[in-house]
């Protein structure tokens, strides 16, 4: 089992380049079957695998503290503007200092994103950069245990695997609004791979926590953690909230007191062996 943290920048994201080693042919024979993968990811702008209930919208009064009325989409992605915004699935009402504590977006695959300040999600019209650098969310939350992000999938193998899972992000903390000048907090976010259970209930098999930066960068770092799967698991990225210093105010209108996590996320993925049946010997290959 390993945790291994890469960085990644805007400058790479560009190209498309992910560092990641992948497998090469000289491995042993006991490994070839682990380069057929399969990813599982979240594609925030995708049109057509939008979130559900999620509408769109292209102007927006930024003045207002009023969530935004946005119509469903019916035609392609808007070509007059450089961003178009989508909103969530799962809205509430917007608050002039934070946005919205408890948005989420949900997928019919029970994929997920969650957290505040964001009211939409805001992405390029240019499909081209769908799921690159040029777009990313950044989400919030006061309190531990908060879950920023879940993907899950199918492990079809049936043989035991390593399966991975892995994020690009860029970690903040951020200190009350008022009182002013209170000092920095350290504080956490976990990548944990989890397993659906005999018991039904998730458990994490393998986890990386991630510490903040006290200070915005153009740097995003890429998270990953992995783990021995049993064949045809129900498996999970999940993302979530770690250490945070206790919330001062729980009032979706007192926010701006409590010390806050932001996490910049640009993509998330699961990383799974795929079987490629042998009709000869009834294995994979």
């Amino acid at each position: 089992m390993k945790n291994l943290k890469h960085v990644f920048t805007p400058a790479l994201a560009a190209l498309g380049l992910l560092m990641v080693s992948a497998p090469v042919a000289a491995q042993e024979s006991s490994a070839f079957s682990f380069q057929y993968q399969r990813e599982v990811s979240i594609n925030m702008c995708s049109w057509s695998d939008r979130p559900i209930g999620a509408s769109t919208c292209v102007t927006v009064d930024t003045s207002s503290s009023n969530p935004i009325a946005c119509d469903a989409p019916s035609q392609p992605p808007p070509t007059t503007r450089d961003t178009f915004l989508l909103s969530a699935s799962d809205p509430c009402p917007l608050d002039p200092y934070n946005g919205c504590p408890r948005q989420r977006w949900r997928w019919s695959d029970d994929r997920m994103l969650s957290g505040f300040r964001a009211n939409e999600l805001r992405c390029p019209s240019d499909p081209m950069k769908w799921g690159t650098s040029f777009y990313t969310a950044p989400l919030l939350t006061s309190k531990s245990g908060h879950v920023f992000m879940q993907i899950p999938a199918f492990f079809a193998h049936q043989t035991a695997k390593k399966v991975r899972v892995q994020v690009k992000l860029r970690p903040y903390s951020l200190r009350p609004w008022v009182p002013a000048n209170l000092p920095y907090q350290p504080m956490t976010a976990v990548l944990a791979l989890q397993q659906l259970n005999a018991s039904n209930a998730w458990v994490d098999l393998s986890t990386q926590v991630i510490h903040d930066v006290t200070e915005h960068t153009t740097t995003y770092y890429v998270y990953e953690t992995e783990a021995l799967v049993q064949p045809f698991s129900m498996v999970r990225l999940e993302l979530r909230a770690g250490s945070i210093p206790t919330p001062v105010s729980n009032l979706d209108t007192e926010y701006y007191k409590n010390y806050h996590l932001e996490l910049d996320i640009m993509d998330g993925r699961v990383i799974l062996p795929e079987c490629i049946p042998d009709h000869s010997t009834g294995t994979c290959l």
